[in-house]
């Protein structure tokens, strides 16, 4: 039963005090209001979360979430309509999956 847990962790709200706040201070408490946000967010901010020396998505992701293959897969370089899409099938995977 547990496992079922951790793998529906993604589909659920970060709890309060682990909500991402953007550069911007837009407020993200999950994944769908990430990949909204992603669609939105300007290329400024993007970049901010996502450079050379950090990916505070994939942080997110593997920290709040649990989801290790998702934030390893969002660590790689990508754009932000890539990480986008990834999060996006990763998603729709998990509710194909119940």
């Amino acid at each position: 039963m547990k496992k079922k847990t951790t793998k529906n962790k993604l589909l659920k709200r970060a709890p309060a005090k682990k909500e991402f706040v953007l550069v911007d201070g837009k407020v993200l408490k999950d994944v769908f209001q990430l990949i909204d946000a992603l669609e939105k967010m300007g290329d400024d901010v993007f970049n901010h979360h996502v450079n050379e020396a950090r990916n505070d998505f994939s942080n997110w992701i593997r920290d709040v979430f649990d989801d290790h293959e998702l934030a390893d897969m969002l660590s790689q370089p990508m754009d932000k309509m890539k990480a986008e899409l990834v999060i996006l099938r990763r998603v729709v995977d998990k509710l194909k999956k119940g």
